[in-house]
């Protein structure tokens, strides 16, 4: 007759041996903490209004030492729609434009998401050429691919003069950056998103990341590809070389991220500012599975080529390393970046000596990379260049022509002054002849008789 009670206790048996073995087995961490949940927390945000504050850039790094070299690494999962700028009616699809994933407000360098593209960029600078100091430092950049909905690695290294992006482990591609600019004014680090200042508001005033971030790290060191590698799979224990803050997500709640490096680096949850008021609900604390599936051993063959965008943002002009990826065979890791090659030889992974009873299966493991490092390039000094009087214009020495003599004017000398020749008038002179004399005749004299008229009376 079957005994329920006695399978019950002889299957619980079983469940506690099972246990014990596993805790004997002694995977390494990195086998521990990518079980399901066992990566702890990540945080999710809305791409409206969520984003981290982890203070000024420059209380973040022990030194200045940070303008020159730097690591940043985290793991991401871009969910939704990317969102960019418009800027009298242009959509500006661009680094400094597009969400933000990690990096610096008034936007210097960061990580960014654009609509079907991750950048790793910065405005760099280089002390010897004041043309490149700030603001007019020229963006160097680099971009490449992403899937929604999984998980990818990437990690930003900064030093030795080159700027270079990691995805999974995998060198993308490289780019020259000496310096990175910055303002006077001390810019202030977020993840997960960037709200404007007042005066950018043009149809969008907030640069929102949508999606989920978990493992940020920031060291104040320049990573290999080996060092990327052989965390990116674990948790840290906060103690590495070089690193400054470690954001593992450990809180779980509340609107308090703890920097788990021990540094004190405490990052704040927001919803929102006065400018772009919050819903109400800050970013989510979420169980991560950042960690729960090593990445495609798959590695990407890049082709770089450098272009000049010109932006009539208030950045110059931007130098873009743009990046195709195209899968090649396992065991083919082939990076060739615009700037550097780094060669890695891929050697098989060691056998791991499988201990009672529980045997680990090294398959579960990322395949063991080891690069063969080749030496970053000596830069030639740049060579002096003696002008060549051929590549001036030729000079035109203009013959003057003397002036022309100037005829004086003819001298006239006035003759002397004529006297007149007068010219007698003849005058006649004029002797009137004597008239005759009139002696004129006695008038006779009439006497005149006068003769009385006689009346003649007429009777009635």
């Amino acid at each position: 007759m079957f005994n329920s009670s006695r399978y019950r206790l002889f299957f619980s048996g079983l469940m506690l041996m099972l246990i014990i073995g596993l805790m004997a087995v002694g995977f390494t961490p990195r086998l521990a903490v990518r079980a399901e949940g066992l990566a702890g927390f990540a945080l999710s945000f809305d791409g409206r209004d969520d984003m981290v504050n982890l203070g000024s850039t420059v209380s973040m790094f022990p030194n200045d030492g940070w303008v020159y070299t730097k690591t940043v690494s985290l793991w991401v999962k871009p969910e939704g729609v990317a969102d960019c700028s418009v800027i009298n009616g242009i959509p500006r699809i661009e680094p400094a434009q597009c969400d933000n994933i990690f990096g610096d407000f008034a936007r210097w360098w960061g990580i960014s998401r654009g609509p079907t593209q991750i950048w790793v960029w910065m405005a760099c600078f280089d002390p010897a050429n004041p043309s490149t100091y700030p603001p007019y430092s020229p963006i160097r950049q680099i971009q490449f691919g992403y899937t929604l909905d999984e998980w990818m690695h990437i990690a930003l290294v900064h030093g030795n003069g080159y700027l270079s992006a990691y995805k999974n482990g995998n060198l993308v591609g490289s780019v020259n950056c000496i310096g990175t600019a910055q303002p006077p004014a001390q810019p202030v680090l977020y993840f997960g998103g960037m709200i404007k200042a007042d005066s950018q508001n043009q149809n969008h005033s907030f640069w929102g990341f949508q999606g989920q971030i978990d493992e940020l790290r920031i060291y104040s060191t320049a990573l290999s590809q080996q060092e990327i590698q052989d965390t990116m799979m674990s948790e840290l224990t906060g103690a590495e070389a070089g690193l400054v803050a470690y954001y593992k997500m450990s809180n779980g709640e509340g609107l308090t991220l703890t920097d788990d490096s021990g540094h004190g680096k405490t990052g704040q949850l927001m919803d929102g500012t006065n400018i772009v008021p919050g819903n109400g609900t800050p970013p989510l604390w979420v169980i991560s599975g950042a960690l729960d599936n090593p990445p495609p051993t798959l590695s990407p063959t890049v082709t770089g080529t450098m272009t000049s965008t010109p932006s009539a943002s208030p950045l110059p002009p931007t130098a873009t390393s743009i990046l195709t990826e195209s899968p090649t065979p396992a065991g083919s890791l082939t990076p060739t970046s615009a700037v550097a090659t780094n060669t890695p030889t891929r050697t098989p992974p060691p056998t791991r000596t499988p201990r009672p009873t529980f045997t680990a299966s090294p398959t579960s493991l990322p395949p063991t990379i080891t690069p063969t490092r080749t030496p970053p390039p000596t830069r030639t000094p740049r060579p002096t260049f003696t002008a060549s009087p051929t590549s001036l214009p030729p000079t035109i020495t203009p013959t003057r022509t003397p002036r022309p003599t100037r005829t004086p004017w003819p001298t006239f000398t006035a003759s002397p002054t004529r006297t007149p020749t007068q010219i007698p008038i003849e005058t006649e002179t004029f002797t009137p002849t004597s008239l005759p004399t009139f002696t004129p005749s006695p008038l006779p004299v009439v006497t005149d008789t006068v003769v009385p008229t006689e009346t003649q009376t007429t009777s009635p």
